[in-house]
């Protein structure tokens, strides 16, 4: 790098305390630092390791400690960093390269931990040890003005070192709370990994993946839980200034919401592989019978419902043949498949497979296999708008549940389908009773950042809203997006989706100008983020669509629910309550646009399904039928009218 000649003014001690410009050599950086992306092979870092006294010296101290303790004094002299003091030396020259992949750690990281993940790593990608260069800031950079450093130059450093390198390695520690996320220089060096489109990779060293391991077989969606739901957005920084320029680079770029997506999906590869290597390596039928299950559950709570049908068809294949059909391995499995049938709208085969569990079940009704199949019955009759059966079921399984835990997850995920149930129905006491009750639970049990626990807190929104009950909806609306803001971030699917709830607390008072920017916000981020099919998007455009058709932008109104619905048709099913609801608004937004042949052709089929699905006493087809006979009327053929009313 080129040294500049720099004039700086230094008081002159024979002076009084006047000024004079004296010329000073002075080493400053040139406005784009030279960026450093050597890095150690890992047996040179073993052999640094071996120097210092082997892994006795380095026991229990943090990296932080081992670069005070070790890496400093070994660089005092000359203040370069190891790679380049090795570099200098024509006996260590070999040990030094361009890195190969950059590893992203955090320094209270037990220092052995952080080696064992870089071998594991290496391990498992098949890699050479000799040739493997690794770029790990405390070998890399210069420890000794470390701290001094701008955000400026740090930035450009990590970023311009990992666009270079084009693999970034992020060690997971601990996996089940992992540090990395919650460290905002490290969330800022998985964001330079996408703009410059470099390979992401994680890491965990054996213990702790055996750890995890053993989680994920007692609870398969341990790990789903911890990292779906976490947000980087939420990551600190020890000086608040570079936390800011972090974050503002980020937001003007790709998002949070994007970059938890990455973290998440890189892990979700990295444990589906390792759980199919464990899969082809286990010898028993059991152990094959426990990893299909696992998989299975991955790809289900990664909405992959293909993918997680047959792995849990092949659970339950494998599982009846080793255990037979009334073993509690091969019940869980039928309960999986039911879940995802219920999911892919398969809903016979759902209830068929359900039933099929109960009949199987030997182990009385206080069991959890036989009540995961009486929840699984009770989804698929709130499904297919069947609530009155959709209640007694829940209440039977809450029954069994409270019986088994009375504080059990399980149990308050019950009440909260009792009280959608009830809400559907008109039952709206018994709704709100059962609400609160969830709530509070899962508070206890899960705390206020939980899933479950936001999900029952849309669930109390809804139900207020059917109250009409506003002003206390849009109180608890807006406590709980302040929780997620502060909690999981702003870019967050359930914060995007409490702003949407409220969007339509608002539209349901008129309050038009209220409405119009948090729906709007919810549906441009869930298209952006989760894309235009999905059924958050779908639901999100539906309610904007109303919203227009309310403002009388008849246009608007149409191209969304024309959208919609083709969403629905094609995502869902075309026999789906909530496509054949997207129908009948769209049917309205044509009659409002005059264009009836249109208009009547939406009506009839959202009356042909309605009644198909929900039955011609249910009070939606009674509500779709009083429009298009209206539309009858008002469009002077009375005698039809006259047979829909």
């Amino acid at each position: 790098m080129k040294i500049q000649n720099a004039d700086i003014i230094v008081p002159d001690v024979e002076d009084s305390g006047e000024k004079v410009t004296k010329k000073t050599e002075f080493r400053i950086f040139e406005q784009k630092p030279q960026i450093s992306t050597m890095g150690l092979s890992f047996t040179a870092i073993l052999n640094i390791l071996k120097s210092w006294g082997g892994t006795d010296a380095v026991e229990g101290l943090t990296t932080g400690e081992v670069c005070a303790s070790f890496i400093l004094p070994m660089a005092r002299d000359t203040g370069l960093s190891i790679c380049e003091q090795l570099q200098n030396n024509p006996t260590s020259r070999n040990f030094v390269d361009e890195a190969t992949y950059f590893f992203s750690h955090v320094w209270e990281f037990k220092f052995r931990d952080l080696l064992r993940s870089i071998e594991s790593f290496i391990r498992e990608q098949n890699l050479n040890p000799d040739e493997t260069f690794i770029w790990l800031d405390i070998f890399s950079i210069s420890q000794h003005d470390f701290t001094e450093k701008s955000f400026e130059w740090l930035s450009s450093t990590f970023q311009e070192a990992i666009a270079k390198i084009g693999n970034l390695v992020l060690v997971m520690l601990p996996w089940s709370d992992p540090l990395p996320l919650k460290r905002a220089w490290c969330v800022y060096e998985i964001y330079a990994s996408v703009n410059s489109n470099s390979k992401f990779y994680v890491a965990l060293p054996p213990q702790e993946q055996e750890a995890f391991v053993e989680s994920i077989l007692m609870n398969n969606v341990a790990f789903y839980e911890i990292l779906k739901y976490s947000s980087s957005e939420v990551s600190r920084c020890r000086h608040k200034t570079d936390q800011n320029a972090i974050f503002n680079v980020i937001r003007e770029s790709i998002g949070f919401f994007k970059l938890d997506k990455l973290v998440f999906s890189t892990f979700f590869d990295w444990i589906v592989n390792l759980s199919k290597q464990r899969l082809a390596a286990v010898s028993s039928e059991e152990g094959k019978c426990e990893w299909l299950g696992v998989l299975g559950t991955f790809y289900y709570e990664n909405s992959n419902y293909q993918a997680a049908e047959e792995y849990v068809l092949r659970e339950y294949e494998t599982c009846k043949i080793t255990f037979g059909e009334s073993h509690k391995n091969t019940l869980t499995a039928m309960n999986s498949l039911s879940a995802i049938y219920s999911t892919l709208d398969k809903y016979s085969d759902s209830k068929i497979m359900a039933e099929k569990c109960i009949e199987k079940n030997t182990a009385g009704k206080t069991n959890e296999q036989y009540i995961e199949a009486i929840i699984n019955i009770a989804a698929v009759y709130q499904d297919t708008a069947d609530y009155k059966k959709a209640e007694e079921l829940y209440l039977l399984a809450l029954d069994g549940l409270m019986q088994i835990n009375v504080n059990s997850r399980k149990s308050y995920a019950c009440m909260r389908g009792l009280a959608t149930a009830y809400r559907y129905q008109g039952k709206y006491n018994e709704a709100k009773e059962m609400i609160f009750k969830a709530i509070d639970g899962l508070h206890q049990v899960l705390g206020p950042l939980h899933p479950h626990t936001f999900s029952s807190q849309l669930e109390l929104g809804n139900l207020l809203i059917k109250l009409e009950n506003y002003e206390e909806c849009e109180k608890v609306l807006t406590e709980s997006i302040k929780i997620c803001k502060k909690g999981i971030g702003e870019a967050h699917i359930i914060t995007s989706t409490f702003e949407q709830l409220l969007g339509s607390c608002y539209l349901y008072q008129d309050k038009r100008a209220d409405a119009e920017p948090l729906l709007a916000k919810s549906l441009k981020f869930k298209r952006q983020s989760m894309g235009s099919l999905h059924s958050d998007t779908l639901v999100a455009m539906n309610q904007l669509s109303l919203l227009y058709l309310k403002m009388e932008k008849f246009s608007e109104a149409e191209t969304l629910m024309v959208e919609c619905v083709a969403g629905f048709r094609k995502n869902i099913t075309e026999s789906h309550p909530n496509t054949l609801a997207s129908i009948f608004t769209l049917a309205v937004i044509y009659q409002a646009l005059e264009k009836y042949e249109d208009a009547e052709t939406m009506y009839k089929e959202a009356l042909a399904g309605m009644t198909k699905v929900l039955g011609d006493s249910h009070l939606t087809t009674l509500h779709l039928m009083q429009y298009f006979g209206d539309f009858y009327f008002k469009t002077g053929r009375y005698q039809e009218s006259k047979q829909i009313l």
